[in-house]
């Protein structure tokens, strides 16, 4: 029964995105001050700072993260190892959390957040696990059981549209999965961690519908890319892995549908 809800929930949030009922309305920006800039999107794409901003954050906030249906906002602090939280309020200002910032592992470099707003996930690269939290319905955030899980150095850390896998970047080399229970424990899927060559990812994504996923290598300088399988596991895509520009850091996968491809293709 849950796993159908969850189903349907993330089907839900999906037609909602790709009906353009929802829109983009601040952006946050993690700065290595110690601190967030917060902006109102114009018309026309210009930012205009929010009242109060920049907020502060903890020690080099280095990742970012918004949930769902802009509610929350959260920031993985790389050396004072823990994670602050804010509510976003209706002029885009962001308040702490009760509870914030939240102790997370050693270099906290990634976060990420379910579609649905349930967990929010860290990766701590030299305690070499993921932290994962429970949401709150102000924002705050308590520990999953059995949380941390065991990682192999991960960097950064995404999840697939559905929550049902989350894929970690590794420092020196390879991509891990899991699969995400109902209370939001992760379990390794077997033959976990896949290789990525001899580079070291530097970051991850899943495209929308979560059937592919990508790191790019930046010593490498080239993005591995993968298949996901019904059970989370990877295989290779067929050319993989394909070159990219000088060491490649970052990574973002659009969404479109087949009559905005059908009409660029026209326009080509």
């Amino acid at each position: 029964m849950r796993a159908c809800f969850k189903l349907w929930s993330a089907v839900a949030i999906g037609f909602a995105l790709l009906a353009g009922s929802l829109r983009a309305e601040f952006v946050y920006v993690a700065n290595a001050d110690g601190n967030i800039s917060a902006y109102r999107i114009g018309e026309e794409g210009t930012l205009t700072p929010v009242a109060g901003s920049p907020f502060p954050a903890g020690n080099d906030p280095v990742s970012i993260v918004a949930a769902p249906l802009g509610k929350f906002v959260y920031v993985a602090n790389v050396i004072s190892n823990n994670i602050s939280a804010y509510s976003i309020g209706k002029k885009g200002i962001l308040t702490p959390v009760p509870g914030s910032p939240f102790a997370a592992g050693i270099l906290p470099t990634g976060v990420t957040v379910d579609v649905l707003g349930r967990c929010v996930y860290v990766a701590n690269d030299v305690s070499s696990n993921i932290s994962a939290y429970h949401i709150a319905e102000n924002g705050a955030l308590t520990p999953v059981a059995g949380s941390p899980f065991p990682g192999h150095r991960p960097v950064s850390v995404a999840v697939d549209f559905w929550g049902r896998f989350l894929y970690a970047a590794n420092e020196f080399g390879g991509v891990s999965a899991y699969c995400i229970g109902e209370s939001g424990a992760l379990t390794s899927v077997a033959g976990s961690p896949f290789p990525t060559g001899r580079g070291s990812p530097a970051s991850i994504a899943v495209d929308f519908w979560g059937r592919f996923v990508y790191a790019p290598n930046w010593d490498d300088s080239n993005v591995p890319a993968f298949c996901i399988g019904t059970d989370g596991a990877l295989t290779p895509v067929v050319g993989s892995p394909f070159p990219a520009g000088l060491t490649p850091h970052s990574i973002a996968i659009t969404v479109t549908t087949h009559e905005e491809d059908d009409e660029r293709d026209d326009e080509n």
